[in-house]
């Protein structure tokens, strides 16, 4: 969990580095997220339940849901950026390249450079 709430709260740093750990448990927690948002919406339309812009209950949960999938959002394109610096490339680059299926594999499954490199220093993971 160290991992997940260390990418959120960075959400806007996009100078760094960030570490495969980091970027597989993140990648899960969207995951995660998702399937549950999606589960529920399947579950409301199979109870049959309406989804009535003008039911206050209704905005609310989908305004809630806007706000977190914004803030996932940049939390995962930040860490996209710092996980290319990881690699040895500029973030623009990864951001790039994540849309194609070799920027996936690049990220996920490519270690960092062991030492410094020009984006500075490892992630530290016990400095959580």
């Amino acid at each position: 969990m160290g991992y997940i709430s260390h990418s959120i709260k960075n959400l806007g740093n996009f100078s760094g580095r960030a570490n495969r750990t980091e970027y597989w448990q993140f990648f899960f927690f969207g995951l995660v997220i998702n399937a549950g948002v999606y589960l529920a919406t399947a579950y409301l339309e199979y109870r049959g339940v309406p989804a009535d812009l003008e039911d206050p209950e209704v905005l609310l949960v989908g305004a809630a849901l806007g706000v977190l999938g914004i803030i996932l959002f940049f939390a995962n394109l930040a860490l996209i950026w710092r996980r290319s610096h990881d690699v040895g490339m500029s973030g623009c680059l990864g951001v790039i390249l994540i849309f194609l299926v070799i920027g996936v594999i690049l990220l996920a499954f490519i270690p960092g450079n062991p030492g410094r490199n020009h984006f500075g220093e490892p992630f530290d993971p016990l400095s959580l």
